[in-house]
């Protein structure tokens, strides 16, 4: 056998690994009917156009063994009055979210979190200033912590006997907070308005442009992007509604215990409690927004996949499977893609005015492959138009698909909030070939991941015995398939001493055949 001058490297036992993990991931569905009433200064519903929805953020209460998450859902109502106008307001419908938490988790300081989604939204006119509005509430509930990843081992073997094979590996670990209302406000004027401004529509959405974790918190900028759907109105009526867009820039912090600069992140927001004041021929705008971030980075840790004992024997081994989480790509980012339908095709007929149009992205899945993800999903665009002196409304979808580049980790899992960050649209060609189309900026804020699965060691009886004794030799010849740890196992040696008796080299896993690579003999 060839010898070798390479140092024999030295075993420590690591400490149990702390493996990150979804410690709680549940779904609540709760069903919300609202009947909902216009305000008194408001016209009638002659026809109802478009209802949109947004869950503001929740209020959290922890019992003794239970969280409920209470928050309000927000319904924007776009319709036709019974006075000819195009209309909207803004309606409120509170909900409720409860589920059982392990009391374990509530003592270990772990915190819960909620993400409200909503499904599709039927809704019908029952009175002339009456709407009932129906639709599922999907609240997401999780709480990230860690697991000890330690095998159970009956008896009591001294420590230093214990030779434990462990297999390193890195896991992905998540961060998590929201933070306060902030308030942004604009002032916009209308000065070649000629008559009286009246708003029909305001809306806004957030835009997170940059997300930096830093110590303690996630540093996040961006946009508030205030859309405004108005019209002027004048003795002989009121004039087509047309769209102004203001964006609100904004920088601000989200505290995070355990943030650390250089972990990637990813920050997202909601928009809520919208108030416009038309003031001559100035409308002042103010609205609330809430951000909400993610601070993730990769643990490194060390699995124990199996254990012998320099003093006896290890029996009656069993093992199980866990899920390892690993972190391929996660940020912001804001691409542009350019959606197209003929009228034709979307149910409009050629002759209409295209009036408002609102893109909304719904991502439903990912593909990846050679280094690059695909986010897959649909556009569902609403279109608000006059025919023939009337108001309609028309719904189309239409494919919705990016691509990200994610380096050597393919995921094959996927978090992201989209949101619609711009929106440019224009009417082209005639008669059945009039065309809709779109330019629309898609910004997500996006988390892919990978799923990994390790065998791992979970349970073993120790059994006393006698060790080697002392100065005893044995030259041994290493048969197919043997590796360093099954010959130091069979012989009750530990590694460090096989090593260092025959001049083995590190650096290649002792689990493994090739850890005896060119080896024909050993002394033990």
């Amino acid at each position: 056998m060839e010898k070798n001058n390479t140092p024999a490297a030295e075993f420590t036992l690591p400490p149990p690994a702390a493996l990150p993990n979804l410690a709680l991931d549940r779904t609540v569905t709760t069903d919300l009917a609202a009947d909902l009433t216009l305000p008194d200064y408001l016209p009638e519903i002659r026809r109802l156009l478009r209802v949109t929805a947004t869950p503001l953020p929740d209020s959290r209460y922890l019992g003794p063994a239970s969280a409920e998450f209470g928050g309000v859902v927000e319904f924007l109502v776009c319709y036709a009055g019974g006075d000819g106008g195009l209309w909207s307001t803004r309606l409120r419908q509170d909900y409720r979210a409860t589920t059982p938490i392990d009391p374990d988790l509530l003592a270990a300081g772990i915190a819960p979190t909620a993400d409200p989604q909503l499904d599709a939204i039927v809704s019908r006119v029952t009175g002339p200033r009456k709407l009932n509005i129906r639709t599922r509430l999907r609240s997401r509930i999780r709480a990230w912590g860690e697991e000890e990843i330690e095998p159970t081992l009956e008896g009591d073997p001294a420590p230093a006997a214990l030779e434990r094979l462990t297999k390193p590996c890195r896991a992905m670990r998540i961060l998590r907070a929201a933070s306060e209302p902030i308030d942004l406000g604009a002032d916009i004027s209308f000065d070649h308005a000629e008559g009286e401004v009246r708003v029909i529509r305001a809306d806004a959405a957030v835009h997170v442009s940059e997300a930096v974790a830093e110590q303690g918190g996630i540093l996040c900028r961006g946009e508030m992007l205030l859309t405004l759907l108005t019209c002027t109105e004048h003795e002989a009526g009121s004039s087509l509604p047309e769209q102004t867009v203001r964006k609100l820039a904004f920088a601000e912090r989200i505290p995070m215990e355990g943030a650390e600069t250089g972990m990637a992140a990813r920050a997202w927001g909601r928009c809520g409690d919208i108030a416009v004041t038309v003031e001559e021929n100035r409308v002042l705008c103010d609205a609330s927004l809430w951000l909400e971030g993610e601070a993730a980075d990769e643990a490194s840790l060390a699995l124990t996949a199996d254990l012998y004992a320099t003093d006896g024997d290890v029996e009656d081994c069993t093992y199980r499977e866990v899920e390892i989480e690993r972190l391929a790509r996660c940020g912001n980012l804001c691409l542009t893609q350019t959606l197209s339908q003929t009228l034709k095709e979307a149910g409009i007929d050629a002759r209409a005015q295209i009036l408002d149009v609102s893109a909304t992205p719904q991502p439903t899945g990912i593909t990846a492959a050679d280094g690059r993800c695909t986010l897959e999903g649909s556009w569902r665009v609403s279109v608000i138009y006059l025919l023939d002196g009337e108001y309609a409304a028309a719904e189309l979808s239409v494919p919705l698909q990016c691509t990200l580049d994610v380096g050597q980790i393919l995921p094959s899992a996927w978090e992201a909030e989209a949101v619609t960050a711009g929106l440019r649209w224009r009417c082209d060609g005639e008669g059945e070939m009039r065309a809709l189309s779109i330019e629309a900026e898609l910004a997500l804020a996006v988390r892919l991941y990978a799923r990994e699965s390790r065998r791992v060691l979970a349970s073993a009886v120790y059994r006393p015995g006698e060790g080697r004794p002392q100065g005893l030799c044995t030259v041994c010849y290493p048969e197919p398939g043997d590796s360093v740890w099954s010959i130091c196992r069979r012989y009750r040696i530990s590694r460090g001493a096989l090593m260092a008796a025959n001049s083995l080299r590190a650096g290649v896993d002792c689990d493994l055949p090739a850890s005896l690579e060119g080896v024909q003999y050993l002394l033990i």
